[in-house]
């Protein structure tokens, strides 16, 4: 931000500037820790829990904890590739570390 404030100066004298000048920089000595165990979700379950197979969408932005991660499940997410029909293909559940 520039702020530039105007005064009326008095006859004879000459012109003055102030200047002043406010710095931080900062670089977080830890983040906070996030949770990398469980996909979004209403609730946890397996696929043995809903008959075996592919788990239904992974719904994105919900509160809860869906089913685990890195466990070799699949489901259709958010950035799922589509086949040739526009299908989304199901991916593997899998944690991102790092991923702040």
């Amino acid at each position: 931000v520039v702020l530039i404030t105007t005064k009326k100066a008095k006859p004879g004298t000459g012109m003055k500037i102030t200047v002043s000048s406010s710095n931080n920089f900062d670089i977080p000595y830890k983040y906070l820790d996030t949770q990398k165990k469980f996909a979004a979700g209403y609730f946890s379950y397996r696929p043995e829990d809903l008959g075996g197979g592919v788990l239904p969408s992974v719904a994105s932005g919900l509160g809860g904890g869906g089913p685990e991660l890195n466990k070799g499940y699949f489901a259709v997410q958010w950035d799922s590739p589509l086949d040739a029909n526009g299908n989304p293909i199901p991916t593997e559940l899998v944690a991102h570390p790092n991923n702040v």
